[in-house]
């Protein structure tokens, strides 16, 4: 008699990282090496690091105002506030600048257009050191002029002809005998060399 057996994996405990944890029991949440917290989602940091964190294992990176190997010396230069302009004194006694700012202490000011972040053409102005508004051109939206308006809703053609949208304008396709960005121009029946005069066209009525 031949019988079959299906091993199931054990179910870890909810939230246990995949990548970090693992389990031979249900409810069970096992850290790798590195690893530790009840779901095995906090690195540990290099032994005897004082005033420090991590992103991965065995790292030592120093807090605001700390510094050396362990993060447990005083960075005297970050004490004397030397960055300005609300920027974050880091370990090294670097600048953490925020947008709108560059420079060794943050002192230089930038104008935020120079980026160009307006898309599509749409023209920037400064409302403040922090934001921009962008003008955005015919057939284009959002924030920074990124969303690709419907021109064609509602139909902007006559005679309920299919409408395209074209780079953010429109384009009609008009029926035989008619003309014009919104199909409202009607062409005159005689073409050719025998018409009196030019061809002759005139606007319908809306």
């Amino acid at each position: 008699m031949c019988v079959h057996m299906r091993v199931l994996a054990a179910l870890c405990r909810q939230g246990c990282h995949k990548a970090h944890g693992s389990c031979t029991e249900p409810g069970q949440c096992t850290c790798h090496y590195g690893w530790t917290g009840s779901l095995c989602d906090q690195c540990v940091t290099f032994p005897g690091c004082m005033y420090g964190s991590c992103t991965e294992p065995w790292q030592c990176v120093c807090d605001v105002n700390w510094g050396g190997l362990l993060c447990d010396k005083v960075e005297r230069a970050c004490v004397s506030l030397p960055c300005v302009n609300g920027a974050t004194c880091m370990s090294g006694s670097r600048c953490l600048c925020p947008l709108g700012f560059s420079g060794k202490n943050c002192q230089i000011r930038l104008n935020l257009c120079d980026s160009a972040p307006c898309l599509h053409g749409g023209h920037c102005t400064e409302k403040d050191e922090r934001a921009v508004a962008c003008d955005c051109p015919l057939g284009y939206s959002g924030i920074f002029c990124e969303i690709v308006q419907d021109v064609c809703n509602p139909n902007p053609c006559s005679q309920g002809m299919p409408c395209h949208n074209i780079d953010g304008n429109y384009m009609c396709a008009c029926p035989e005998g008619y003309h014009g960005n919104e199909c409202l121009s009607q062409k005159s029946p005689c073409f050719g060399p025998h018409c009196p005069g030019k061809t002759m066209e005139r606007s319908i009525d809306r």
